[in-house]
């Protein structure tokens, strides 16, 4: 049986990034299942019953947190249902162009993720341990991700750059 991942996102590049992932996961480890709403909600389906089930039934939750959705009220919903069973699901912040310093509210509880290639690893790793008997041994994993991540890498950077994506500029300091 796949473990299910929920991609939540809000905002074009937000969404972009999701997409991406929901594409790349699988190739990875190919026992999970993401969902991500804009392409996993039949047509003629009520989208709000639809993310409701899959924010249920998902043990680990990735959202896609760029400067544009910090504070979107979607992000929050979502990350409040993923972490429903303390100690049984997992909820992951990825951070795209920005720092974990600028990430205010709820969403510091949870162990973020910037993206890069060692986080990545991480979180990826962590996804591979919650797959119980379906998971990928040690080198397994790693041939698989290192095959995989330089194709996630070019396409996020293309998404980011298209999306006019800026050199960093604080949101906050590191004293707030």
């Amino acid at each position: 049986m796949k473990v299910k991942v929920f991609l939540s996102w809000s905002g074009t590049t937000s969404k972009n990034l999701a997409k991406i992932f929901s594409k790349w996961l699988p190739l990875v480890l190919n026992s999970t299942k993401p969902f991500y709403s804009a392409e996993d909600i039949i047509s003629g389906g009520r989208w709000n019953q639809a993310v409701a089930n899959e924010l249920e039934e998902s043990k680990i939750g990735l959202l896609f947190l760029t400067k544009e959705n910090l504070q979107a009220p979607w992000l929050m919903f979502e990350a409040g249902a993923l972490s429903k069973n303390i100690g049984g699901s997992k909820v992951c912040p990825i951070l795209f162009g920005i720092k974990p310093t600028d990430i205010i509210g709820p969403l510091v509880q949870f162990q973020l993720a910037e993206f890069e290639e060692s986080q990545i690893r991480k979180v990826l790793k962590m996804i591979n341990r919650e797959l119980g008997d379906d998971n990928l041994e040690t080198e397994s994993f790693n041939t698989s991700f290192q095959m995989w991540w330089p194709q996630l890498k070019k396409d996020i950077d293309n998404v980011l750059s298209t999306n006019n994506a800026q050199a960093f500029v604080p949101i906050r300091s590191d004293k707030e």
